[in-house]
């Protein structure tokens, strides 16, 4: 069985941002829960966290959109709310 290297890349990142979005998710969900029952937490967290791979994901396949203003805005505001 033979990859191309473009899936192997492909299938890393994927994995990477899984691995990474999950512990995010998790600290994220400790945050919000501060706040709001657990379940509005947890809403809020896995929210951000779409949200932000939608945004990412956009950016890594649209050349005409990494000169935008708006993805990279959104960018910014969901890792800063996270942190």
């Amino acid at each position: 069985m033979q990859f191309n290297k473009k899936t192997v890349f492909i299938a890393l990142f994927a994995i990477l941002y899984l691995a990474v979005g999950l512990v995010s998710t998790i600290h994220a969900v400790s945050f919000f829960g501060l706040a709001n029952s657990p379940i509005l937490g947890t809403i809020l967290a896995v929210t951000f966290e779409i949200g932000q791979a939608a945004v990412l994901f956009n950016l890594l396949t649209s050349p005409s959109q990494r000169k935008r203003f708006m993805p990279w805005a959104l960018m910014c505001i969901l890792t800063l709310v996270q942190i």
